[in-house]
């Protein structure tokens, strides 16, 4: 994460080149969001085979709404569009650090006193064409705002659509965490002779709301 952060300040202008904006700064940190969120789909990944489908979801809701709210602080702080971008980041941070120590206590004791290095090197190695695949959905979800700050007829256009893009993502994030919390748990309480129509109910609540 400090490697990603020192080569993202170092080549901040060529980055900001690259996808078009003005925001120097806000470009300095696209290689840190994006080790970031590698790190905290590991980390969600992790506690799916674990079984805990609640904390994944919730994670995934939290984020969402973090994105909004840290973004809409640090644009009243007078960061603007540079203080939107870092939103994400910062939500990123929290969430992956909020899930570390769920991760860490799920973990068996001889698992966790392994060397993580190798652990995570080997993991990437088998996972090359999932790792992959990620990296493509994080672009595709952010390539649009790219190509339309090229090619708006105005600031104020982009502007607009970028804004329109982050709570549009929102609302299906919101979806994906519910999904992820509601398939297993009610499939769990099923296998177990229990009612998972309950589970159900509550996620179409939340899901009207």
């Amino acid at each position: 994460g400090l490697a990603c952060a020192a080569v993202g300040v170092a080549l901040r202008q060529p980055i900001a080149d690259l996808i078009g904006v003005d925001e120097e700064w806000g470009a300095a940190a696209v290689l840190l969001t994006a080790c970031l969120w590698l790190i905290l789909s590991i980390e969600r990944g992790l506690l799916q085979g674990l079984g805990a489908y609640r904390p994944v979801g919730l994670s995934l809701i939290g984020e969402a709404g973090a994105r909004l709210i840290l973004g809409a602080a640090l644009i009243a702080v007078g960061l603007d569009a540079t203080g939107a971008f870092l939103g994400t980041t910062a939500s990123i941070a929290a969430t992956g650090l909020l899930l570390a120590p769920l991760l860490r206590r799920g973990l068996p004791r001889e698992e966790a006193a392994e060397a993580p290095r190798d652990k995570l090197t080997a993991l990437a190695r088998r996972a090359l064409v999932p790792l992959a695949a990620l990296a493509l959905i994080a672009w595709l979800q952010n390539v649009d705002i790219i190509i339309v700050k090229r090619q708006a007829v105005s600031d104020e256009a982009a502007s607009s659509y970028a804004a329109a893009a982050v709570a549009a993502k929102m609302v299906i994030w919101l979806g994906v965490g519910l999904g992820l919390f509601l398939l297993p748990e009610a499939a769990r309480r099923t296998q177990a002779g229990s009612d998972g129509r309950p589970v159900l109910t509550r996620t179409l609540v939340l899901v009207a709301a």
